[in-house]
């Protein structure tokens, strides 16, 4: 009986798996009942058949609304791609827009002052920052910046949104000089403003930007991104 069970879970998940294939993303799928009178299957055999489908970042379910389904950006990151969430983004095809959820100034600790060529307990802009894809949510930032990149870096990045755009307006350009990727636990406040589960595993990146030109630091940043809606290329 199990395994019957299981090869029904296996067919409807393969036929769902043909059928979706050139949809885009955000397409809503069948309900279950439909599906149930579709495949002569339980809900519990449809359920486990989306459920597949789920784990492997094809569809999402959406409370209240239904699945939906997903296409995941590919995201390369490296040392020869210049760190910008909102080109990335876009050479995929998808549409990118950050929010700056706070901005604030902060004395650095040993560890950034290294980073950023200053002095422990020297200021630096922290940002918070919220990137969405496609006008979900998907990435979150917290980034510590040299207080010289522009005079007015919360007005810049009100008016532009792209941090990368801000530095070429002012004449420079951002290289990431060292990398490091994982997969790892986002902490509950990350988790909450990308509509996680309290302590769902994300991408975690940290990244030390400096001027492409110069070699000069100008960011450290840590992001916690999506799995389900970025799959990370990493390279060298």
């Amino acid at each position: 009986m199990t395994g019957d069970r299981e090869a029904g879970v296996a067919q409807i998940e393969d036929a769902l798996v043909a059928e979706i294939a050139d949809q885009p993303d955000g397409t809503l799928l069948p309900s279950e009942a439909r599906l149930m009178r579709r495949f002569s299957a339980t809900r519990s055999v449809v359920r486990s058949a989306i459920g597949g489908l789920e784990k492997r970042f094809l569809v999402r379910r959406v409370q209240g609304r239904g699945t939906f389904v997903n296409r995941r950006v590919e995201y390369p990151i490296s040392s020869t791609v210049e760190p910008s969430f909102h080109g990335i983004v876009a050479a995929s095809g998808a549409t990118a827009r950050v929010v700056t959820l706070s901005h604030r100034v902060e004395g650095v600790d040993d560890e950034r002052a290294r980073v950023l060529g200053l002095a422990p307990g020297d200021q630096a802009i922290r940002l918070e920052r919220l990137g969405y894809i496609d006008d979900a949510p998907a990435c979150f930032f917290d980034e510590w910046v040299t207080g010289d990149i522009t005079t007015d870096l919360r007005t810049a990045l009100r008016v532009v949104g792209s941090l990368g755009e801000v530095i070429r307006g002012a004449g420079g350009e951002m290289r990431r000089e060292r990398l490091s990727g994982s997969v790892d636990v986002a902490p509950p406040h990350v988790c909450a403003r990308l509509e996680l589960d309290p302590y769902t595993h994300t991408w975690f990146v940290e990244s030390h930007n400096v001027d492409a030109a110069t070699g000069r630091p100008l960011m450290v940043s840590y992001a916690w991104t999506r799995i389900d809606r970025v799959r990370m290329v990493f390279g060298r």
